[in-house]
């Protein structure tokens, strides 16, 4: 429990605001980098415009053109640009690093490795 608390207190620093949906999107990101929207709004279970907004909220403007939690950036897919592909930034990266810290010492490349079966694990909205 107490890592839990330590989880949400580095998410209210980062925003206080901030709600369940976009820490669970930032969450899919980290475990599943380079994905497109659309496949993030799949393992969330919502729709396209939804999760365009949660993720333009943590990246570099929010919906309202306010500056952005900058955690992810998108960017055309190499292979078929019309797909836009969503990454953590070095700063989001730092800070998933730090959440995986406060959750009990994982470290950010066992994350990252066990991303793709935890992900399945990850109830949807």
């Amino acid at each position: 429990m107490a890592g839990i608390l330590r989880v949400l207190g580095l998410f209210q620093n980062l925003d206080r605001h901030i709600s369940v949906e976009s820490i669970k999107t930032l969450l899919y990101i980290a475990l599943n980098e380079n994905k497109s929207v659309n496949d993030y709004a799949r393992m969330a279970g919502v729709g396209g415009g939804p999760m365009s907004r949660r993720i333009g909220d943590l990246g570099e403007l929010d919906r309202n053109l306010n500056q952005g939690l900058q955690m992810v950036e998108s960017r055309p897919d190499p292979l078929d640009r019309r797909l836009t592909l969503v990454r953590l930034t070095h700063q989001g990266r730092a800070f998933v690093g730090r959440v995986a810290a406060a959750v009990g010492q994982i470290s950010p490349v066992a994350l990252q490795n066990a991303g793709t079966m935890l992900v399945s694990d990850i109830p949807h909205e």
